[in-house]
């Protein structure tokens, strides 16, 4: 098969939706079919010239200079589309780079399907004074974005209710991003941590993700400075970057806890698998994720994990089986680390079960459910054509 893939954020960009492009790209390459991305400009010269990579020309976003938008008109996409000739068009955001998709593949009469990475209205905030009209506009957005496409995939079931609640009449299939578990288990713990400077007789907590509101982090940093007070032993490593960097580590001196909390930046991935390895405890306190791919990593080292009932995150964690569930607007959160740092025979319990639960979220198993989907699709297009 040969996919066309349009996203309005690629490499060298870092996030959850270039993670699942990258991992599902790579193992529907091993499989011998043919992707190529079309997505916003690069500043870097490296990444402009990749191969099977089309750049469109694209504006500086207003605050947000490491994310470009693609000019919403533009006639490249029709040569690409004679270029590549692709069997079938997917969409991986939804602003101008994902309507150009839309729009060429409609007009080319090619099966076109869209991936909803992101729940736009959890990210009203970013509109400012204008985020009280953000929100019912991104999701007026939303209902007339999804016209047309053959397909809806979501990254949990959660998040397909949610869109199906909100007016959406696309078939929705829930389908995660799987990640490659061989590479996260077995370790050896007491290397690992000698190999990172961390110390054998520290109980750890992990957290990974964007360094913004939308992450929660804030909380987390509240929790843990009256966690800190119960268990002195504790340490918090923080590994991730974004726009409240700087902010978090104002509120971690504040506290008095720069001893005990410990921000990392942005790692390379085989390093980060390292830190989860060397960890006791992953703690996700987001509540905008609509999967949460960090939270697969955690389980395929057998790491427990703390979040919320919510979205992405409530769907992946059994309570009481592979981690613990809080509910929003609780102390839930707060107690359940507590729970688990005082309680070390209910942590080795559900380190087994996140080690077993992660088999569901192999590449291999989730890219054999894509790969099928997409077939499904060309096949339903072509019997289209052959019945006009």
């Amino acid at each position: 098969m040969k996919i066309l893939i349009f996203t309005e954020t690629y490499l060298p960009t870092v996030n959850g939706v270039v993670d699942s492009i990258e991992l599902f790209r790579h193992e529907l390459i091993k499989r011998g079919h043919q992707v190529d991305i079309v997505a916003p400009t690069s500043k870097s010269e490296h990444f402009k010239k990749r191969a099977h990579v089309f750049r469109l020309l694209s504006l500086p976003w207003i605050g947000q200079p490491t994310h470009p938008v693609a000019w919403p008109y533009s006639s490249q996409v029709q040569s690409i589309i004679s270029e590549v000739k692709p069997d079938l068009v997917h969409v991986q955001g939804m602003f101008s780079c994902g309507w150009l998709g839309k729009k060429t593949a409609l007009k080319n009469k090619l099966p076109l399907l869209l991936t909803y990475h992101t729940n736009l209205g959890e990210y009203a905030h970013y509109a400012g004074i204008f985020a009280w009209l953000a929100k019912p506009a991104l999701a007026v957005w939303t209902r007339i974005f999804t016209r047309g496409f053959d397909l809806v995939i979501t990254p949990t079931p959660s998040i397909a209710r949610l869109l199906k609640h909100g007016g959406i009449k696309n078939d929705i299939v829930a389908l995660p991003t799987g990640i490659e578990t061989k590479n996260y288990y077995p370790f050896d713990r007491s290397r690992l941590r000698r190999e990172l400077g961390l110390s054998a007789d520290k109980t750890y907590l992990l957290f990974v993700g964007r360094l913004a509101s939308e992450k929660n982090v804030a909380q987390l940093l509240v929790d843990f400075g009256r966690l800190h007070v119960h268990c002195p032993n504790v340490q918090l490593l923080i590994i991730g970057d974004g726009p409240d960097h700087h902010a978090y580590q104002t509120i971690v001196n504040a506290r008095g806890l720069s001893e005990y909390v410990k921000f990392f930046g942005a790692l390379p991935h085989d390093q980060l698998i390292k830190y989860y390895q060397a960890s006791d405890l992953f703690c996700f306190p987001s509540l905008t994720d609509t999967q949460g791919i960090v939270l697969v990593e955690a389980m395929s080292t057998g790491l427990p994990s703390v979040a919320y009932d919510r979205y992405g995150p409530g769907d992946l964690i059994k309570d009481g089986e592979n981690g613990l569930l809080s509910k929003v607007g609780t102390d839930q959160f707060f107690q359940n680390m507590l729970r688990m740092i005082e309680d070390k025979s209910l942590r080795d319990k559900l380190s087994v079960g996140a080690l077993r639960e992660s088999r569901k979220y192999s590449i291999e198993k989730t890219t054999d459910q894509l790969e099928q989907l997409y077939k499904v699709l060309i096949e339903s297009k072509l019997d289209h054509k052959d019945e006009s």
